[in-house]
C-alpha cells in the first residue's frame, strides 16, 4: 500500500539510502499522487543526492496542491540559493514569512548581504 511504501521510504531516508527512499516515495506517489509528505521527502532525498532539478520539480508539484505551506517555500528558497538564484531565494523566503513560517534570521541576513553585495 502507499502507506507501506512511504514508511519504508522514511526508513531508507533515515539511513541515508536516498536512492531506495526515492524509489519508495515514487511508488507511494504512483498510488497516491497527492501525498504531500512523500513529495516533500522525495524532494529532500533528491536534494541529498544533489539532483536539484528533481527536487525543484517536487516542490513545484507540492505547491500546486498546497500553496500555503511556508516550510516548502523555505526549503525551495535554500535550493534557489544553492543554484545562485538570489532573487528567487529571497522571494520564496519572503513568501514563507508571509505564511507564518519562522525563518532563520541568519540565513535571511546572509541572503540579503549576498544580494546587495553584487
Amino acid at each position: 500500500s502507499s502507506t507501506d511504501y512511504y514508511a519504508r521510504g522514511v526508513q531508507h531516508s533515515l539511513k541515508g539510502n536516498f536512492s531506495k527512499a526515492i524509489a519508495d516515495y515514487t511508488r507511494t506517489l504512483a498510488l497516491k499522487p497527492d501525498n504531500l509528505d512523500a513529495l516533500f521527502n522525495r524532494a529532500n532525498a533528491y536534494e541529498n543526492r544533489n539532483e536539484l532539478n528533481a527536487a525543484f520539480n517536487d516542490y513545484a508539484v507540492y505547491l500546486k496542491i498546497n500553496s500555503k505551506d511556508g516550510s516548502v517555500y523555505y526549503k525551495r528558497s535554500y535550493l534557489f540559493y544553492k543554484t545562485g538564484k538570489l532573487d528567487e531565494a529571497l522571494d520564496d523566503l519572503q513568501r514563507a514569512e508571509e505564511l507564518g513560517f519562522r525563518v532563520d534570521g541568519k540565513y535571511k541576513e546572509h541572503l540579503l548581504r549576498e544580494k546587495f553585495s553584487k
